[in-house]
């Protein structure tokens, strides 16, 4: 074998044998470079679509929940806020029993989502109740 033959079949191992481990390297940096920015980027556009909206938008619900404080007084927001927490208490035992049910048959986590689920329901319509029956006052 001349000795540009060998030279050369040197040379290539020794570019061939290093190169898929700084190919490795090179991918797994890349990698991990992109999914950082992938991260950064939803998380910047998913508070822009919350940051985002005009103040028109973010404004639109703001005269209906001001409407209805106006049309009540703070004794009677007052009264409302006590009476509704006493019916909300008063269904306290209840969801509390359920919940135990629940969590025995189909685990904490489940019975969880119930109890939420079921608390809000409760207190959307406990506060419906309380602003018909307390406006204007």
């Amino acid at each position: 074998m001349s000795r540009f033959k060998l030279i050369a079949v040197i040379g290539c191992f020794a570019i061939a044998v290093p190169s898929p481990s700084y190919a490795i390297d090179w991918l797994g940096n890349r990698i991990d470079s992109n999914l950082e920015n992938n991260l950064r980027t939803h998380q910047q556009q998913g508070a822009r679509q919350y940051n985002g909206r005009s103040k028109k938008q973010r404004s639109a619900r703001r005269p209906a929940m001001q409407q209805n404080n106006r049309n009540m007084s703070a004794k009677a927001e007052k009264q409302a806020r006590a009476e509704g927490e006493r019916i909300m208490e008063s269904h306290r035992p209840r969801l509390e029993r359920e919940h135990q049910r629940r969590v025995a048959r189909d685990g904490k986590p489940s019975a969880d989502r119930w109890l939420k689920q079921e608390a809000y329901a409760i207190g959307a319509q406990v506060g419906r109740q309380m602003a018909k029956k307390y406006a204007g006052k």
